[in-house]
């Protein structure tokens, strides 16, 4: 966290390798590599090549060491939804030109050198962007102004069981916190988050009374519901007869 402004706010910081994670589902300006007509002739292309011959890649800002952008990566803009508890790490800080498409959300709020307002579809801009990493195999490519407005990007290098429920990763560290209120379906869940390999830290003692406590029962009326339904079948049912 850095002091912005008059020294009251604060501001999260993102670095290279940080883990991140989505906190709020929202439309996303990403960047996405141009895809080639195929319709267009060998001279069409060319033509179009010469006048796109603009720098795609301007330079990278930072990397982790074993990514590296393409150089020649022609990049245009498209809105995706991002998910709340979509989990991505930071593989390097990059700035290149990017068609813009001028129907999506590209005004930057991040400072006037990533800062683009109503740019013209077709148009190149120069931007920032992130390359994440979603540590299954895919990357995209998102301004980090855009991200931290819309997505409320933050810090993920612990996450908790309700987090990542329904996420998975080839290696899951999971921390009995020793509460009461830890069950055997807490553990259930964060076991089977690990693809390979689980590490349980804690001590055997809370690993057994969690896995023997037995979840409070909610408090609903749905039982009663349930029951007044089921009553209300059967006895038009006893009617049609």
């Amino acid at each position: 966290l850095t002091w912005e402004g008059d020294g009251r706010k604060m501001r999260k910081q993102f670095h290279v390798g940080d883990k991140i994670i989505c906190t709020k589902n929202s439309d996303v300006p990403i960047f996405v590599p141009e895809e080639e007509d195929e319709n267009k002739s060998g001279e069409e292309k060319s033509e179009e090549d010469k006048a796109n011959k603009t720098k795609a890649l301007e330079y990278t800002v930072a990397t982790d060491g074993t990514y590296e952008e393409p150089p020649d990566l022609n990049l245009k803009t498209k809105n995706e939804r991002l998910m709340n508890g979509n989990l991505y790490k930071i593989r390097a800080v990059c700035r290149g030109d990017v068609m813009s498409s001028g129907t999506v959300d590209e005004e930057g709020g991040g400072g006037d050198d990533n800062q683009v307002v109503g740019a013209s579809e077709g148009v190149k801009v120069s931007r920032e962007y992130y390359v994440l990493d979603d540590l299954s195999g895919d990357i995209i490519r998102a301004p980090p102004d855009m991200l931290v407005k819309k997505t409320k990007i933050t810090h993920a290098w612990a996450l908790s069981i309700h987090k990542f429920q329904g996420s998975e990763a080839d290696t899951i560290v999971y921390g009995l916190s020793g509460s009461n209120y830890e069950s055997w379906k807490h553990v259930y869940t964060a076991v089977t988050r690990g693809r390979k390999n689980v590490v349980i830290v804690g001590r055997y003692q809370d690993l057994e009374k969690a896995v023997k406590k037995k979840p409070i029962r909610r408090q609903t009326a749905l039982t009663e519901k349930v029951r007044k339904l089921m009553g209300v079948v059967a006895k038009k049912r006893e009617e049609a007869k």
